[in-house]
């Protein structure tokens, strides 16, 4: 087998995967829950509350309006 039979084209482009995580954090107070189940942090000018167990992000608070998954 020659050495260029062997090589595969790189891939280019991604899709985001239901596992893959979400930016969570962008600078500012961040609170970890006393049982280490929530962790609540910023991310620009928006407050996440996202679940460590699984890392999804379930509820938030965005200027003035709530949002919850």
């Amino acid at each position: 087998m020659s050495a260029n039979a062997s090589k595969k084209a790189l891939k280019t482009s991604f899709r985001a995967s239901p596992r893959s995580i979400r930016p969570i954090y962008t600078g500012g107070p961040v609170l970890l829950t006393k049982d280490g189940q929530w962790l609540i942090s910023t991310m620009e000018e928006e407050v996440v509350v996202t679940e460590l167990r699984n890392g999804i992000a379930i509820a938030g608070i965005k200027g003035v309006g709530i949002w919850l998954l």
